[in-house]
């Protein structure tokens, strides 16, 4: 936190730029209130009391300083052309001259009237730390310097508390200033982020105002689908590829009309372009979107559309100017990949977290009268296959095992691998009798993994089933307890078995 104060993320420019024009501000303001008010002071000291007295020419020679002080920073500061760097440099010396010249003030009063001026230090250095930009180095420089020099000189007629006090109020400026500080980096950097979107939103319009010719030059340049949308008319013109791809004319009047009462597109993806349309009369500048949208051969395609604004002079949405890019064989490319990722490569199956996820899934979607049936396999005394015939026909027996699964299952039922020699099956039922059809399946898969060969010699392998059935509302966690129960019970009963305990499973 603390050196995320010290060194904030502002770059040394936008710092010195702030700087320099705030303090010029405060410091022209104050020198002009000073020199009118070092003025008053001068008449009425010398109409009243005069300078006969040693403490009255003092106060005049401190008043007059101040006063020729403070309209030579005026004169300096607006006749001189200096740049940032040297300005603030100056700006730095005459706001410590000024809060040092205070503090001496302050004492000087104390020791010569007695009086308890203590608190007009530490008003002083409060202004200094909230009204004034600057680095923290130099800002704990002075108000460290002011506070050695006004301790120094005081100590010896304030009593402790006074002291312990006074120490507290420059720690409170402390923690004032470096609040400002804070503030003031965060307010720089926004301004730094909202000019670069500004900036971005500039080259942005500019990028995509085009003309007619600049448009029809960039429809030639690649193989994909542009348009050109007029907002006032509903008409759009499409490049040549549109009618190669859709069997759909280039030119089509009212495009509102023609997607309402398209037969190819359903009612979400209708509803997608529409407000798409809306969103360029809207004047939304830039938008992107993935459409699957059928082809002229029946099959569908995703569709990455892109739309930029164009505005007249008046800043009113004009047309609508778009790409169509096919990124079908992208989308395609990310199934694959997915699809590697949640399967287990040396069985063809689901790997672990994957078959997880789907179950616990599809327990979150289940309807009322669903039933989610979860089967665990598990080859028994599988240890002795790879002590009896080598490695090879154990691997050899768990991709036919996995095999026969895939095969006997039906197909919208996934199988997956938990690890080792340990499956699982996962489908949904909508009726009773689909969940007694799991059963019976399982039953052909224990035989048909009893009949695997080897090199032409039956393996007679055998394998126990744990089934169970969870409905809406049951967690994933509560039915693989359920599914392991009944696999520790087929072991039990003398494996090569499914249990299932159907009076509580449905």
């Amino acid at each position: 936190m603390i050196q995320k104060i010290l060194r904030p993320n502002v770059s040394r420019d936008d710092f010195l730029k702030t700087a320099v024009n705030t303090n010029r501000k405060v410091l022209t303001v104050f020198s002009v209130f000073s020199a009118l008010v070092e003025i008053v002071n001068l008449i009425m000291l010398c109409s009243v009391s005069g300078i006969n007295t040693y403490e009255n020419r003092v106060s005049f020679l401190i008043y007059f300083s101040i006063c020729i002080i403070s309209a030579f920073f005026i004169i300096f500061d607006n006749r001189v052309n200096i740049d940032d760097k040297k300005r603030n440099l100056f700006y730095n010396i005459y706001m410590a001259f000024l809060i040092l010249a205070q503090t001496l003030f302050n004492v000087y009063n104390i020791y010569s009237f007695d009086t308890g001026f203590a608190i007009t230090i530490v008003t002083n250095i409060m202004a200094f730390s909230a009204m004034f930009i600057m680095r923290p180095a130099y800002a704990l420089a002075n108000i460290t310097l002011n506070y050695i020099v006004f301790i120094a000189y005081v100590q010896a007629v304030f009593m402790t508390h006074w002291l312990i006090n006074l120490t507290i109020g420059f720690l409170f400026c402390l923690a004032v200033y470096f609040l400002r500080y804070s503030h003031t980096c965060f307010e720089i950097v926004r301004k730094r982020e909202i000019d670069n979107m500004n900036s971005e939103i500039a080259s942005e319009k500019h990028l995509f105002a085009l003309t007619r010719e600049q448009f029809e030059l960039i429809s030639r340049s690649g193989r994909f689908i542009s348009f050109e949308w007029d907002v006032k008319s509903g008409d759009i013109n499409f490049t040549k590829e549109w009618e190669e791809i859709f069997n759909e004319p280039v030119y089509i009047k009212n495009f509102d009309n023609y997607i309402e009462n398209s037969k190819l597109l359903d009612e979400k993806q209708k509803s997608e372009i529409i407000k798409c349309m809306e969103n360029v009369r809207n004047n939304v500048k830039y938008q992107k979107h993935e459409f699957l949208i059928p082809t002229k051969s029946g099959k569908r395609k995703w569709f990455e559309v892109q739309i930029a604004t164009q505005t007249n002079q008046n800043g009113e949405a004009e047309y609508g100017i778009g790409l169509m890019f096919d990124i079908m064989g992208q989308k395609e490319k990310i199934v694959r990949l997915e699809q590697r990722v949640k399967m287990d490569s040396f069985t063809g199956t689901f790997n672990k977290t994957a078959i997880e996820r789907y179950g616990a899934g599809m327990l979150e979607k289940l309807g009322l009268n669903e039933r989610l049936v979860m089967l665990i396999l598990d080859m028994d005394n599988f240890k002795s296959v790879n002590d009896s015939f080598g490695h090879p026909c154990g691997d050899y027996a768990l991709k036919k095992a996995a095999e026969i699964m895939l095969n006997i299952f039906p197909e919208n039922a996934k199988v997956g691998r938990l690890g080792g020699d340990e499956f699982m099956v996962l489908f949904v039922a909508s009726e009773i009798s689909q969940v007694m059809l799991m059963h019976n399946y399982s039953v052909n898969v224990i035989h048909s993994i009893n009949k695997i060969l080897w090199h032409n010699k039956r393996l007679n392998l055998s394998c126990s089933v744990g089934m169970a059935v969870a409905s809406q509302g049951e967690t994933y966690n509560a039915l693989y307890k359920k599914a392991d129960s009944a696999l520790y019970m087929a072991k039990k009963l003398g494996k090569g078995r499914v249990y299932w305990n159907s009076v509580n499973g449905v």
